[in-house]
């Protein structure tokens, strides 16, 4: 029995070792991982706003954003985002304290383009936390 018990553990041992070997070679291997983080706080007023946030230089390859935006506006607003300056994709429109959460969601541009549009707010605030998750670029050094 004790030597059932004996290889049962050295199997599952083994195959541990197996799966975070493979795992680490799997990562290594397509470059792992990078997070571009950006915090942004702008003063509102009654003049529309673009904001443009971009990936980190050892980043490549998005494949997720999250995305707050948070403020307050003496009024009504418009906010929208997407990948180009001159075409968005969600729109929202924010009065007096607002927060959109929009974590978790596809991404797959190394921009995201933010416009803050007012129509009847003249003075406000909006903080932008914005992360996009990204492959990190290989490092192309020969030796």
């Amino acid at each position: 029995m004790k030597k059932r018990i004996t290889l049962i553990i050295g199997i599952l041992i083994i195959l541990i070792l197996g799966v975070f070997l493979v795992g680490n070679y799997l990562i290594e291997s397509v470059g792992g991982f990078t997070t571009s983080e950006r915090t942004i706080t702008k003063n509102l007023n009654e003049k529309e706003e673009l904001i443009k946030i971009t990936i980190d230089e050892n980043a490549e390859f998005p494949h997720s954003m999250d995305l707050t935006m948070k403020g307050e506006i003496n009024g009504t607003g418009i906010i929208q985002y997407g990948w180009s300056d001159s075409s968005f994709y969600h729109t929202d429109t924010i009065t007096d304290k607002f927060l959109l959460d929009k974590n978790g969601g596809d991404w797959y541009n190394d921009i995201v383009f933010i416009k803050y549009t007012p129509l009847t707010a003249t003075d406000g605030q909006l903080k932008i936390d914005c992360s996009i998750y990204s492959s990190k670029k290989k490092n192309n050094d020969s030796y």
